[in-house]
């Protein structure tokens, strides 16, 4: 059953927060799809082969799994039930 078809049903649903994912994230490699090196190779990424272009303003890497707050800034960008009435954001603690 997806997703929309629980929300429709008014099923609670309780998703992880930014932060807490992020954390999940960097600890267990629980969002695999993210980046190349953990679709592909199975390997948490550092950094991005190429360096950053030098009048960019994004202050993090996309490739970088090890560092926690650039991962919560890239997840908040694909969240998907982001804004979604009814859904529960878990901070885990």
């Amino acid at each position: 059953m997806s997703f929309f078809e629980q929300y429709r049903m008014g099923v609670p649903i309780i998703a992880p927060s930014q932060r807490l994912m992020a954390r999940w994230h960097v600890e267990y490699g629980l969002v695999a799809e993210r980046t190349w090196d953990m679709t592909y190779r199975h390997r948490r990424g550092l950094r991005s082969v190429l360096p950053q272009h030098p009048h960019s303003d994004i202050p993090f890497d996309p490739n970088d799994d090890a560092d926690e707050a650039a991962v919560a800034w890239w997840i908040q960008w694909v969240r998907a039930n982001a804004g979604v009435q009814g859904v529960v954001a878990d901070s885990g603690g």
